[in-house]
């Protein structure tokens, strides 16, 4: 890139696109307090054996339990949702986590988030003229305006919100649907 004194810039490299966290933190916790719980059984263990506490091991009283059991008919499908379980959780991990914004047309990585979205949405829609109140409603794919005006026509405005809102958010990669929904503003004759 040349800038007016001719000297040449380097342009910036596109941002990551921004992420939000998925479901993986859920299973990370639940699995962090699996892993302590596992802890606290063996340092009371290590304490039963040290003869620090009284009563025997719960790990040896688990194990005894298990010595010498044959196999029943409800561990076969216990094992097999067991699996399952397994697998549904290494899906889960490996899933894609959810796309946070929209990217914008420029040299530089610059990305709008939902509310970034719903706020510029709800500025031009309430500069349009005749337009009274304006509540938005955004997502990344798409935008719902909902405005009261004092028009007789409210259809006029209708069609406004909706060019503006476009004009707005033109920089836009991929453009939200835009849905507008437009009410005669009440006790006006």
């Amino acid at each position: 890139m040349t800038t007016s004194a001719g000297r040449h810039e380097k342009s910036l490299r596109q941002a990551k696109t921004p992420v939000g966290l998925g479901v993986q933190p859920v299973f990370g916790a639940l699995w962090a307090l699996l892993v302590v719980a596992l802890g606290v059984v063996g340092v009371r263990d290590a304490l039963v054996y040290a003869g620090l506490l009284s009563g025997s091991g719960w790990c040896e009283e688990a194990a005894a339990k298990l010595d010498g059991k044959s196999v029943e008919a409800w561990m076969v499908p216990a094992g097999a949702a067991l699996a399952i379980l397994g697998l549904a959780l290494v899906v889960i991990a490996l899933r894609r986590r959810p796309k946070r914004g929209i990217r914008v047309t420029a040299t530089t990585g610059i990305y709008l988030s939902s509310r970034g979205i719903q706020r510029l949405a709800q500025a031009a829609a309430a500069d349009v003229d005749g337009v009274d109140t304006t509540t938005v409603s955004a997502t990344r794919r798409k935008i719902r305006v909902d405005a009261t005006t004092f028009l007789s026509q409210p259809e006029q405005a209708e069609e406004h919100i909706k060019e503006a809102v476009h004009s707005r958010l033109s920089a836009l990669e991929t453009a939200p649907t835009v849905r507008v929904r437009v009410r005669r503003a009440e006790g006006l004759t």
